[in-house]
């Protein structure tokens, strides 16, 4: 086939009118964009906004779990909160769905480590519990986490209702009843062990409803790293029904997993818990 030469005022037109149209590509995808932090920047953003202008107080989590040597070791924690000295840890992979890779990769190893579904308890009863979304999976920076060289990867559910199928357990307008918190749950891989785990709680689980619309930016549960330790953190709103704002409640929690998300020795989980109570002249 013969080859026809390509004048230089040819290669001028195409590559002003590439160059035309990406200009318009990036234009437009500009005025669309949204300005957009990153995922650790809204949590500790929210963190700090929750805990501005709110006297948080220890609380017995802290008089049970502090150690003898320690007595200020809650208010330090606190104190390190409020300077904003932490860091969010942020989820590799989110999904609507258990079906984040990582954890069907640990699945396929480790057959028992089923976290989607767990025994849930109401009372008297016990029934197959399902977790029904804000799922996530994240890797942790553990130096040397064990003799095996696992890696160290949780994963949170959220929502954990009773019943699975047809049998969950649902209020009068067919919404499936949330009976259990979350769960954060640290596990190693390939070992299968199960390092620590900590409640994941959600903002209407104490306020919610009760007449209350609880936002995103009114409770929290994140994974923190505070100095060498790994914590989740839950911040909740505690309300009567159609409470104003300014009478709610709060509680903050901190599940100390330590330095190499396995909790302590024993496998204890150590709570540090503070609470705000409003002050009852405020209106």
């Amino acid at each position: 086939m013969a080859e026809y030469p390509v004048s230089i005022a040819d290669r001028h037109r195409r590559l002003t009118l590439l160059t035309t149209s990406l200009m318009a590509a990036l234009l437009a995808a500009g005025a669309w964009a949204e300005p957009s932090d990153s995922y650790a920047d809204r949590a500790k953003t929210t963190l700090l906004q929750l805990l501005q202008g709110r006297t948080f107080k220890p609380n017995v989590g802290c008089r049970e779990n502090v150690p003898r040597e320690e007595p200020q070791f809650c208010a330090a924690l606190l104190d390190k909160l409020r300077a904003g000295d932490f860091e969010v840890v942020e989820p590799g992979e989110r999904s609507t769905k258990p079906d984040m890779p990582s954890y069907l990769r640990a699945r396929k190893k480790c057959r028992k480590l089923d976290l989607v579904h767990m025994e849930v308890s109401a009372g008297a009863m016990t029934s197959p519990g399902l977790a029904t979304r804000n799922f996530a999976m994240y890797r942790l920076r553990i130096a040397d986490s064990a003799p095996q060289r696992d890696e160290v990867l949780v994963f949170r559910a959220q929502h954990y209702v009773m019943g699975i199928g047809d049998e969950v357990v649902k209020d009068d307008s067919g919404n499936p009843i949330p009976l259990w918190p979350g769960q954060f749950v640290a596990f190693g891989f390939p070992s299968c062990r199960e390092l620590a785990s900590a409640n994941s709680e959600e903002g209407e689980s104490l306020a919610g409803g009760m007449g209350n619309n609880v936002r995103d930016d009114e409770w929290l549960s994140e994974l923190l790293k505070i100095g060498n330790s790994y914590f989740v953190a839950n911040i909740t709103p505690i309300a009567e029904p159609h409470q104003q704002r300014e009478r709610w409640y709060y509680t903050l929690e901190l599940w100390d997993w330590g330095s190499l998300a396995d909790a302590d020795a024993k496998h204890r989980r150590r709570i540090y818990s503070f609470n705000y109570e409003p002050d009852p002249t405020a209106r």
